[in-house]
């Protein structure tokens, strides 16, 4: 999501009663409850860089859900009646339980694993009942506004794209044609099923890397049959709203 700096600051930015679990959605309610207007944006997308932490194993797999159990309490007790609160726990008790079980299944937890994130799930719910709830103060301005972005691209976006082997070659000519002002996304696929991932570098190119037979989306199947010019057409298809050119290569 975007939001407006001036308008976060006079709320007093994100509440530190959360540590990473509903802190959008408490800023959101917040919003909503100041007057805002949040508009939906269909076609947006985030893109997040990922990394294992203290709670979260490199497969996604939960290894600690005491900041999750914590960050609802502080939650229902900031905008839920009391009466509400145990019913709200319990529904999310249980989809958390299920969510730990589906793990389990595949082999990726233990029973003992299991047991010990809902033990500290109850924990961090305990923790989020008597944790301190601030009146958030509003936070200076910037000295300045928004400054435009310093380059404004013209033209039909070009596509760049080939072998991992010409991988240099390639990002080289990606980077000229965007000193050309022109829109440029780079494609480099690998003789692999390796995931793909996707980042608009430093330079301004939108690339993409990853094995021709390896996934693009997070529910998409694991290893995909693919020519070269089969994989590029499939995603220059997928992303033809996003980008704004043609969906055919």
């Amino acid at each position: 999501m975007a939001v407006r700096r001036d308008v976060i600051a006079k709320m007093g930015w994100f509440d530190p009663a959360y540590r990473f679990y509903l802190d959008e959605t408490d800023l959101n309610f917040r919003m909503m409850s100041a007057g805002h207007c949040t508009a939906i944006v269909p076609l947006a997308q985030v893109h997040h860089g990922y990394k294992a932490s203290d709670t979260l194993r490199e497969d996604w797999v939960p290894t600690d859900l005491r900041e999750i159990g914590a960050s609802l309490s502080a939650y229902l007790r900031k905008f839920a009646p009391v009466e509400r609160h145990d019913n709200a726990i319990d529904q999310f008790r249980t989809e958390q339980r299920r969510r730990a079980l589906r793990y389990m299944v595949k082999g990726l937890l233990e029973p003992r694993n299991v047991t010990q994130l809902m033990k500290g799930f109850e924990e961090g719910v305990a923790i989020g009942m008597k944790r301190q709830l601030t009146t958030l103060e509003a936070i200076p301005l910037a000295r300045e506004g928004l400054k435009p972005f310093p380059q404004r691209f013209q033209g039909q976006h070009v596509l760049v794209s080939g072998s991992w082997f010409r991988r240099r070659v390639l990002r080289q000519h990606a980077q000229e044609q965007v000193v050309n002002n022109m829109r440029t996304s780079l494609f480099i696929f690998s003789p692999t099923p390796r995931p793909h991932k996707v980042k608009f570098t430093k330079e301004g190119v939108w690339e993409q890397t990853g094995g021709l037979y390896g996934r693009s989306v997070r529910k998409g199947a694991h290893f995909l049959i693919n020519t070269r010019k089969k994989r590029l057409a499939q995603e220059l298809k997928r992303l033809a709203k996003l980008r704004n050119f043609p969906p055919k290569v």
